[in-house]
C-alpha cells in the first residue's frame, strides 16, 4: 500500500470538497441543481479512480446524510463486498486529514437508514418494481463457519432479474441485504445466501432492517 497514492487520493478530496457539498446546499428547484449534479458525478468519477490506484480493489460512493444542524455529504470508501479489500478500505480511511465538518468519511457503505423506507418504500431494479418489504430473509448459525449466519431470503418471483446467473433473484436479494446491514457487517456475519422465489415467506422471516437489529450484538454494525 502506497502511503503516496493515499496523499493523492486525500488531496483529490480536499479539491473537490466543495463541488461534493454543493447539492446538500441546494435544492431540486435551483437553477443550478442539473450543473451541480454534473459537477458531483465528475467529482465521484475522479476520487474512484484516486482510489483504484491506492487499491483496485477500492471505489468511493456518496450520500446525504442528515445532521442535528442539516445535512452532510458522506463519502464511503468501499472494496464492494470484497473481503479481500478490507484492509486496504480501512488503511486508506485511516490517513483521512481534517475535512469540512459537512463532509464525512465512513469505511465501508453504511446500511441506509431505516427512516428512508418511509420515503422510499420501493426500488426499480433492472425494470422491476421491488417492494422492500416484500423481501424477507431467515438467519441460522452457520455449521461451517462458526460466528457466522447462513442467510435464506425469500422474495416474489417478479423479483428475478436478467443479472441473476445461476440464482434467480441472487441481485435483489444481496442488495438489500447490504442496504439493510451495511458492507461491513456482510462480509463479517454472512456465510452464505440462499434465495428462494416465492409469494409466501415463512411467517417468522423479516426484513433486511429487522435482521440488522437481530444481529445487532454482534461486531460489524
Amino acid at each position: 500500500m502506497n502511503p503516496d497514492k493515499a496523499a493523492d487520493f486525500w488531496q483529490a478530496v480536499l479539491a473537490h470538497a466543495d463541488l461534493l457539498r454543493a447539492p446538500a446546499l441546494s435544492h431540486p428547484d435551483a437553477p443550478d441543481w442539473e450543473e451541480a449534479i454534473a459537477a458531483v458525478s465528475h467529482a465521484v468519477d475522479v476520487l474512484a479512480e484516486a482510489a483504484a490506484a491506492f487499491d483496485e480493489r477500492l471505489s468511493v460512493e456518496i450520500d446525504n446524510t442528515p445532521m442535528q444542524d442539516g445535512a452532510a455529504v458522506r463519502l464511503a470508501v468501499t472494496c464492494h463486498g470484497d473481503p479481500q479489500g478490507m484492509e486496504a478500505v480501512l488503511a486508506l480511511t485511516g490517513t483521512a486529514p481534517a475535512l469540512p465538518a459537512d463532509l464525512l468519511v465512513s469505511a465501508f457503505k453504511p446500511p441506509v437508514p431505516r427512516e428512508v423506507l418511509a420515503e422510499f418504500s420501493s426500488m426499480d431494479f433492472a425494470g422491476t418494481e421491488v417492494q422492500f418489504q416484500d423481501v424477507r430473509y431467515v438467519a441460522a448459525p452457520s455449521e461451517e463457519t462458526p460466528g457466522r449466519y447462513d442467510i435464506g431470503c425469500f422474495l416474489p418471483p417478479s423479483a428475478a432479474t436478467e443479472f441473476d446467473a445461476d440464482v434467480p433473484g441472487i441481485s435483489v436479494a444481496a442488495l438489500v441485504l447490504g442496504m439493510g446491514l451495511g458492507e461491513l457487517k456482510v462480509m463479517t456475519l454472512v456465510a452464505r445466501l440462499g434465495v428462494l422465489l416465492t409469494s409466501e415467506p415463512p411467517p417468522d422471516s423479516v426484513s433486511a432492517w429487522e435482521l440488522a437489529e437481530q444481529l445487532s450484538g454482534h461486531v460489524g454494525h
